[in-house]
Order: structure tokens, then sequence, then C-alpha cells
């Protein structure tokens, strides 16, 4: 999901946010297409099985509902730390927990480890191994979109931790709907 209402008022005000497409993706051989808010709306989506989004920390709440239709449809939407963090009107708002089923705890900074739980279906051949929290998505100007991670705690039925960080705070969280 690209966003172009995003791009003026982000950090970056820049036509393509934290884009993974337009380097992340490119440098381990995955192409892309982007897809915003009218174009989901309209149902182009549907011909894609994987939406991944590139840090649209503003969405409205119809945005929302129109990617759960499309993930209870059968679709895959892969949300980034700060993605739907923001409504237009309110900060902080979060509406993207409708579709995530987790509500972020706490904002932190990238330390310590994590580790892919043994149980859970995403990271099969990661699970039971342990990652130094740490990463970077750099931009032209050496400007670092990954420099923050979020805490999890789960606030609807069907959500599944993914990987806990040392203290066993979830790190990553899944849900079927």
């Amino acid at each position: 999901l690209w966003s172009s209402l995003n791009c003026h008022i982000l950090p970056r005000p820049v036509p393509y946010c934290f884009d993974l497409g337009r380097g992340d993706l490119q440098s381990i051989g995955y192409s892309y297409v982007d897809m915003d808010e009218v174009g989901i709306a309209d149902g182009l989506a549907e011909d894609y099985p994987v939406l991944w989004d590139t840090g649209t920390w503003i969405m409205s709440p119809q945005t929302v509902a129109q990617i759960k239709a499309y993930v209870e449809a059968g679709g895959t939407f892969v949300a980034l730390q700060e993605t739907g963090r923001h409504t237009f009107t309110h900060q902080d708002a979060w509406p993207i927990a409708d579709l995530t089923g987790f509500r972020v705890r706490e904002i932190r900074p990238m330390t310590g480890t994590v580790m892919v739980l043994q149980d859970q279906p995403l990271f099969t051949k990661l699970a039971g191994q342990t990652f130094y929290n740490r990463g970077k998505s750099i931009d032209y100007s050496d400007y670092n979109y990954a420099d923050k991670c979020v805490v999890l705690e789960p606030v609807a039925r069907g959500t599944q931790a993914v990987a806990r960080y040392e203290d066993g705070a979830i790190a990553i969280g899944m849900r079927r709907l």
C-alpha cells in the first residue's frame, strides 16, 4: 500500500515515504506494483495475493475497513511498525488495530534480541532462532525509516504472537480473518 496522502505530512516529505519496493524488495529480487487507497476501494487489490504497506502512518477507518475486506476475501496484508498509527484527525489512534487485532502498548528503540517462536506458521524456517533487534532502511539522504519497534498487545480473537523480545513482549503478531 502506498499513500500519496501521507507523503507531505510525515517526517520525510518525499513521494515514496518508506517505500520498500523502491529498494529493499528490488535488492532481494522481488518486483512490485504500487496500490493506493483508491485502488483498494475500487477492488483492484483482489488481483494481488499480498499487500505490503510502505509506511502508511495515517489511515482513515474506511481504508482500514477496505483492507480488512481484502484480507477476509483471502488476501494478506503486511503492516510495518507505524502502519495505521494516526487518523487524519487523531494522533496515535491506531485505527489499524481493527484489522490486526493488536494495540501498540509501547514504542521503543531497537535493542536486545527477538526470537521467532516455534509454534507460528509464518516464518517456519526461522522458528526458534534469535536475532539481534536491529536493522536499517535508509533512503538517499541517509534517513533511517526503521529506527524503532513496537510492543504489541492482543485485543481481538484470532491473534497470534510470531516473535517476542527478550523480555517476553510481542514483537511480531499475526491475525487470521
